[in-house]
């Protein structure tokens, strides 16, 4: 069965040459601010909120990298303009972006959470161990995961 993809809300072929430009509007402005986030907190690394906020932001730009490729990857193969085009770098691109989203949210978290106790107790010292640690944990259970996933995309049928 041969299946016919459609654009939603009335979308033409004229649309679909648009849509590229929209992605690119919306990702490199993104991605300069990013990156003067991160230029400003690099001297600072050593501390606790420098150390949150370059974490945030080094996700945030995976992010915004691996949406617009795999978008475009997506263009690519939906325009015809690549004739072979193969899911996996898609998927991985997905995969990675998917984890670089819950890391992100997972260190908004722990800089809320380190916020909240320094207006609380304002003399308290944050060690930034503890929160390394955790972030080191979480990140490497999702990597866990994604890889698994691609494990799984890639070899479908030993699995079952």
């Amino acid at each position: 069965m041969d299946y016919e993809w459609t654009l939603p809300y009335g979308l033409n072929k004229f649309h679909t040459l648009l849509l590229p430009l929209y992605n690119i509007l919306i990702s490199f402005p993104g991605l300069i601010l990013i990156f003067i986030v991160i230029s400003h907190y690099l001297p600072q690394r050593g501390g606790f909120v420098a150390t949150c906020y370059l974490a945030i932001s080094t996700m945030d730009a995976v992010m915004v990298i691996g949406s617009l490729v795999s978008y475009l990857m997506f263009y690519l193969w939906y325009t015809g303009s690549v004739e072979v085009l193969s899911w996996e770098p898609m998927v991985i691109c997905m995969i990675v972006t998917g984890i670089a989203l819950r890391i992100s949210v997972f260190e908004n978290v722990v800089l809320a959470v380190s916020r909240t106790i320094k207006i609380v107790q304002p003399f308290t010292v944050l060690k930034k161990g503890y929160a390394v640690g955790a972030s080191i944990v979480y990140a490497a259970s999702w990597v866990g995961i994604g890889s698994y996933d691609a494990y799984c995309y890639a070899f479908p049928r030993t699995l079952r």
